[in-house]
């Protein structure tokens, strides 16, 4: 959802679908933004079903802590600004606005 309206903000960006990279795979991921060379990468993917979080732990390590690890990394050489998205579910809800330094559900 939040990708089908980024894509609408930003019109004339280089989209791309799961179908088309998946980020689980670091040099895909490091070979794509080498080859397209781009100043800002927006970063909205993500495993966001909960509940199988929970049952595939790995997967969703993978897809939402390890990936946007390599995403921010290759970013740094290349000089692009690394925007990422990320959820609110490693908070416990007590607050309706949360910032860095909070801390997550342990």
């Amino acid at each position: 959802m939040l990708g089908a309206e980024l894509c609408a903000v930003f019109p004339d960006a280089v989209k791309l679908k799961h179908r088309d990279l998946d980020i689980r795979y670091s040099e895909k991921v490091i070979e794509t933004i080498e080859m397209n060379e781009p100043d800002v990468v927006i970063n909205a993917a993500a495993y966001t079903a909960v509940d199988d979080c929970e049952d595939n732990r790995e997967l969703a390590f993978d897809i939402n802590g390890s990936a946007p690890g390599y995403i921010a990394e290759v970013c740094r050489r290349a000089g692009a600004v690394l925007v990422h998205y990320s959820t609110d579910y490693i908070f416990d809800g007590s607050k309706t606005e949360y910032i860095e330094s909070d801390s997550p559900i342990q």
